[in-house]
């Protein structure tokens, strides 16, 4: 699927898209520096209920929130990884994969053995600075 949005309509966007997400997906969320990766997951955890401001995670790599009952979602941002042993030294393996949604900046930094997503988000420039392109698939 593919939409043209405004960044200031990003909350009502993910309010719409959020149930093609689900608990045990494993999300990439691909563009380039700058294009809404980190906005648009905020607005996404938000869609699900957080009531927790989501930042982007680059210098902490993973933030944890707990959502209601035993679901979690992770918010990875993988930039700055150097290798595979700084992806295992996450401790993904502790969430329990049928509960955890997880979305992944720059995903193309650990290896799939370790994570390999089964949908993707790909965030680029529209005809304006202020708005998005957002193509979201299964893989």
């Amino acid at each position: 699927m593919s939409n043209i949005v405004h960044l200031k309509d990003l909350q009502e966007w993910a309010e719409e898209h959020k149930n093609f997400f689900l608990y045990g997906d494993i999300v990439a969320v691909n563009g380039q520096m700058g294009f809404g990766k980190t906005t648009l997951i905020r607005h996404l955890i938000s869609a699900y209920g957080s009531n927790l401001e989501a930042t982007s995670p680059t210098f902490a790599l993973m933030d944890v929130h707990a959502m209601n009952g035993e679901k979690t979602i992770l918010h990875i941002d993988a930039y700055r990884l150097k290798d595979e042993s700084e992806a295992l030294g996450l401790g993904i393996d502790i969430y329990d994969p049928t509960t955890t949604l997880i979305f992944i900046e720059w995903s193309q930094n650990i290896p799939e053995y370790i994570l390999r997503p089964n949908k993707v988000i790909e965030i680029s420039l529209s005809n304006k600075d202020d708005v998005r392109k957002i193509n979201y698939f299964s893989v």
